[in-house]
């Protein structure tokens, strides 16, 4: 009987509560990675009159590059030297928004930087959150282009109003190729 209690016991309440602890999360993020959360950030932001000046910003709002905080001194007087870079400062929100109001600039100034290869994004002191915009904004930026095809579906099916032209994927696309390559349009010395 005792055998029986315990095999129940195992079969029925353990295992599925370590499968329920592992693969909980599971469903709140995609097969890249990514929380789906950020799709309710990205999705309303999507129009036709995306420029590729807006979308640093657009990404540097998504969940995970938020939590990049500064943590030093040291971090925060090489961000203020990022920030003071003319082509950085072109691109930085003008004026404070409800939308940008309490937003993390770090993540918005790395990808800058990283585009306009300026050389203090390579510090040592910056170089952990470096690395993790290189690694995630490839799949974020993937997720932008899932949604920004979900809202085309959506408009050909007349579920949403908003009708996306097909430039914006284009648009998106060439922003990952130049990401990638550390560029910024029209410093591309092969074009």
């Amino acid at each position: 009987m005792q055998v029986l209690l315990f095999a129940f016991v195992i079969l029925l309440v353990i295992i599925p509560g370590l499968v329920y602890i592992n693969f909980s999360d599971s469903t709140k993020k995609d097969e890249g990675g990514v929380l789906l959360e950020n799709k309710r950030i990205f999705g309303p932001e999507v129009n036709e009159n995306m420029i590729n000046k807006n979308l640093p910003l657009l990404l540097s709002k998504a969940i995970e590059l938020q939590s990049l905080k500064s943590t030093t001194k040291q971090e925060v007087d090489l961000l203020r030297k990022l920030k003071d870079d003319e082509r950085i400062m072109e691109l930085m929100p003008k004026s404070i928004s409800k939308k940008t109001q309490h937003m993390n600039m770090k993540p918005l100034l790395l990808i800058l930087g990283h585009m306009f290869r300026c050389p203090a994004v390579k510090d040592p002191v910056l170089q952990e959150s470096y690395d993790a915009i290189r690694k995630l904004l490839p799949s974020h930026i993937a997720l932008l282009m899932g949604v920004t095809q979900e809202l085309q579906g959506m408009a050909a099916r007349g579920q949403s109003p908003k009708r996306i032209p097909g430039k914006i994927l284009e648009l998106i696309n060439t922003f990952q190729q130049y990401f990638i390559q550390g560029l910024w349009y029209g410093e591309d010395p092969l074009l």
